[in-house]
């Protein structure tokens, strides 16, 4: 019988092995990897994205890049797939601690050479400069964990006999701090611990999970696998990984005859089609979204626009094909705790376009407590969504409803930038960015209570994990000889983002007497983000926060539209 999960480190602990069917080469048949290809831009003459892989070619990892949605063809998870290579005898596993809560599960053989390795948080100025995350295309990917590096400095003779020395042959950049010769293939499986309150086992039958791992120069998502408390999964070369999921495709039939289908285990949203809704099978693809507890409870009592939504059905189907609506069936979350009857509130059906919420028609009836019915025709997804009563017609409402509904099913997290200036060297000045979630300004300006707070935003809207790019304008540009605006990478689940840049100070004819800083997402769209306008008067003042005032914002005021005054903030409004 396995033994506790949290062991010191070094300490290894003996666990019988059980024997599955299949290989790690049928996970990877099931889910190719995905390469992230970052694109090169120029802008004003500077480089603002420097980070382009080389030609991938395929090695003994992968045979496909991956371009589109994350997808697991087989309902069944992917702990069928994990096996022995011996069907017929039972095997001792063996659990390593690495650090940072990670064990590495192996073999007896390895068990020397795997002790002598590590994992190591990356650092905020390496995840700014080096790291890649899935492409822009996976919106509903979120990240779980830090980046975590994998390495040895040991040059032992046990760790030799585990390497495979054709690593030394390849460039330094393609070069794997960790590389397994091919006899200890598929005998290594890693388990990062997770937070179960953002990744529950309760939702493993809608979600799909993946480590994103570093391999050479390029980055590729390998399947993981869900236990409590952790994701496992199997590799054998790597620099560096972290753990990500989102929602699991899953395809049904819709009869002629009529369908009724659930799409999860609890029952929590269900379809149904009436008889004659096609007139041949038709294939309908869907994932699911669960909304955050935690912010829903908090959402009964604010002061916001939506009260509480059901889970959220993302569709893929030829809708020519379909000649009837579709009953949509839904439970309103609430505090399991005190429960709502939802009396107070207007019961909605939201129909999505083009990931744009709409309010339908369409009535919803009640069928149990806090459960739903409502007909959706034409949309590429639904869900129901109790508003407070008398909000229907505020002004923004179309634009409060789609934020706020980001916000709950966590697509995007409320967020702060701020600005400290940290010193002055001649004409070169030094600045510290830093992005937080918003709950945790007060903290942030507390951190930094030694350097000068130049800028605090208004709350903004980023996705879970953003690339922000930094540039200096008016007043400020970048150093002689430097081509590459700074980087600053914003991950929700880590503890810190921040970068330390200088730019240099410039007023010369025809220059803004203000200095000027935006922040910019780095994606295709280049969607600003915020901008920080301020005079350089502080740099002779003892004022601690000059000309500085932070906004007391509901969430029912943050979408409203802001001045158009270059000394009040600009706030996102879903331009990432």
């Amino acid at each position: 019988m396995a033994e506790s999960f949290t062991r010191k480190p070094g300490q290894i602990v003996r666990t019988p092995r059980t024997n599955f069917k299949g290989s790690l080469g049928h996970i990877q048949s099931h889910q190719p990897y995905m390469v992230q290809q970052a694109i090169r831009e120029e802008e004003d003459g500077v480089v603002v994205n420097d980070e382009v892989d080389d030609e991938y070619s395929p090695d003994d990892f992968a045979s496909d890049t991956y371009d589109g949605d994350f997808e697991i063809d087989s309902d069944e998870g992917l702990n069928d797939y994990y096996s022995s290579e011996e069907d017929n005898e039972e095997e001792l596993f063996h659990h390593i601690d690495v650090g940072n809560g990670i064990k590495v599960q192996t073999s007896e053989e390895l068990t020397e050479p795997l002790g002598q390795y590590k994992t190591t948080v990356w650092s905020n100025e390496e995840r700014n400069k080096h790291f890649k995350p899935p492409p822009h295309n996976q919106r509903n990917v979120k990240f779980v964990t830090d980046i975590y590096k994998f390495s040895t400095t040991a040059v032992t003779k046990a760790v030799q006999n585990i390497t495979n020395a054709d690593e030394k042959k390849l460039v330094k950049g393609k070069q794997c701090t960790f590389a397994l010769v091919d006899k200890y293939h598929g005998k290594v499986n890693f388990q990062v611990p997770v937070d179960e309150n953002i990744v529950p086992i309760k939702d493993k039958d809608i979600n799909t999970y993946w480590a994103w791992v570093e391999i050479g120069d390029t980055w590729r998502a390998i399947p993981a696998s869900l236990m409590n408390g952790y994701v496992e999964f199997t590799c054998n070369r790597m620099k560096s990984f972290g753990i990500i999921y989102g929602p699991k495709i899953m395809e049904n039939v819709v009869q002629p005859s009529g369908t009724t289908i659930s799409t999860g285990k609890d029952g929590r949203l269900v379809l149904q089609f009436d008889k004659g809704s096609v007139d041949k099978e038709q294939s309908l693809k869907y994932s699911i979204q669960r909304p955050d507890q935690g912010y829903v409870k908090h959402s009964l009592n604010a002061k916001n626009l939506v009260a509480s939504v059901s889970d959220k059905i993302r569709l893929n189907y030829e809708k020519s094909q379909f000649k009837k609506p579709m009953h949509l069936s839904g439970t309103l979350s609430c505090d399991d705790d005190q429960g709502s009857d939802f009396e107070e509130f207007d019961i909605k059906v939201v129909g999505y376009q083009d990931e744009n919420p709409i309010i339908l028609d369409t009535i919803a009836e009640r069928v149990t407590a806090g459960r739903f019915t409502g007909k959706v025709e034409g949309y590429d997804g639904a869900a129901f969504v109790a508003i407070k009563r008398g909000k229907t017609g505020k002004e923004n409402f179309a634009e409060t409803l789609k934020n706020e509904l980001e916000l709950i099913y966590g697509n995007r997290k409320l967020c702060k930038v701020f600005l400290f200036f940290h010193e002055k060297n001649n004409t070169t000045l030094y600045f510290k960015a830093e992005c937080c979630l918003q709950r945790n300004s007060d903290d942030m300006i507390a951190k930094h209570k030694d350097h000068k707070l130049i800028f605090e935003s208004g709350d903004i809207l980023l996705p879970p994990h953003q690339r922000i790019r930094i540039r200096p304008t008016g007043s400020l540009g970048l150093k002689p000889g430097i081509k590459n605006h700074p980087f600053l990478f914003f991950m929700y689940v880590t503890k810190e983002n921040n970068t330390l840049f200088s730019v240099e100070l410039n007023r010369g004819m025809g220059r803004s007497t203000n200095a000027i800083i935006e922040f910019s997402a780095d994606n295709q769209r280049r969607g600003e983000i915020t901008k920080a306008d301020f005079s350089l008067d502080f740099l002779s003042s003892g004022n601690q926060r000059h000309n500085l005032s932070r906004a007391n914002s509901t969430l029912s005021d943050i979408f409203r539209t802001q001045p158009n005054n270059a000394t009040k903030i600009r706030d996102l409004k879903n331009t990432v």
